[in-house]
């Protein structure tokens, strides 16, 4: 009896032993299955992340042209300026220029190294009607440069005021004689004589320029003068000019000189002294930067020259 009493309490310990090793086992291998799909979850996240890193770098693959030198506003962009390029950018590619943008004019400073975008350049398409023209008659800013983009614009006695050539390029200049050359068409010689015209007529009516402050970035203005019913005649069978005028213009530019011809002789005389005072000034500032620049220049070579005997002493 005592012995099997003794048999059934080992066989009882045994079978709790083996409960308690079956239920830690399970529990263990539940947890390393856990551990595993966890880990096999991180993995696949990751091979994601990189595959998708992949094929974002390769969609942001990009070829460009990188200025070899420092390139100055106003001159050509040729093969030999640049260097084509693989690289990875955010930005589009439709942004930098491409092998037809050669030959294009650069709108400002480019730095050596520096990738060319489209904004920066000007591309040059000559129609057969375009000229070099020479033009003295225009109030110039006393500090225009050249390569500047500018608006021509006339202004009448009574206030009226209107845009005769837009986003113009000063080609070369000569600041101390007021005379610029610009490229112009057709179109634009004759809405340029038209102007020169009424200035001639219509006294206190002055011809200037505004300048773009980012012509890189800023759109042209929208030309809006009307010329003289002779020079829009002569546009109508101009067969370089698509510009042709409504009726509804001409009555308008009708009544434009109806009110310029109905001004008073004491008010004319009041704009055309303001006018020539702004010529005046424009003149004066002009003849001050030359001379500052004169002496700037003697003081210069003196220091050189002393500098000279120094060293030779």
């Amino acid at each position: 009896m005592g012995f099997g009493r003794r048999k059934k309490g080992i066989l009882k310990r045994f079978f709790i032993l083996l409960f308690i090793i079956t239920i830690i086992g399970s529990v263990s291998y539940g947890g390393y299955y856990l551990y595993n799909q966890q880990l096999l979850k991180i993995k696949n996240e990751y091979v994601k992340q990189i595959d998708d890193l992949k094929t974002e770098k390769y969609l942001s693959k990009r070829t460009i042209y990188i200025a070899l030198k420092d390139i100055k506003k106003g001159e050509f962009i040729n093969e030999t300026d640049v260097n084509l390029v693989n690289t990875f950018s955010k930005f589009e590619s439709d942004i930098f220029i491409n092998e037809s943008d050669l030959n294009s004019r650069a709108l400002i400073d480019i730095s050596e190294g520096l990738p060319v975008l489209k904004n920066m350049i000007c591309k040059e398409d000559l129609t057969d009607d375009e000229r070099l023209k020479e033009l003295s008659s225009v109030l110039l800013q006393s500090d225009l440069e050249k390569n500047e983009f500018v608006d021509f614009r006339i202004r009448y006695s009574n206030g009226l005021e209107y845009i005769v050539l837009s986003k113009k390029e000063i080609k070369k200049i000569d600041l101390k004689n007021n005379t610029v050359w610009l490229s112009l068409n057709e179109k634009e010689n004759l809405l340029l004589s038209s102007a020169l015209v009424d200035k001639a007529i219509y006294q206190g009516t002055s011809f200037y320029i505004d300048r773009y402050i980012e012509s890189n970035i800023q759109k042209k203005s929208q030309v809006n003068y009307l010329p003289n019913k002779e020079v829009m005649n002569l546009m109508a069978v101009n067969k370089y000019v698509e510009r042709k005028f409504e009726e509804k213009e001409i009555t308008k530019r009708e009544e434009i000189e109806k009110k310029l011809r109905g001004i008073n002789e004491q008010l004319l005389s009041k704009v055309e002294e303001s006018v020539v005072s702004e010529e005046d000034s424009r003149e004066e500032i002009i003849e001050i930067n030359e001379s500052i620049i004169v002496n700037d220049l003697d003081n210069q070579e003196e220091e050189e020259e002393g500098t000279g005997e120094n060293v030779f002493n």
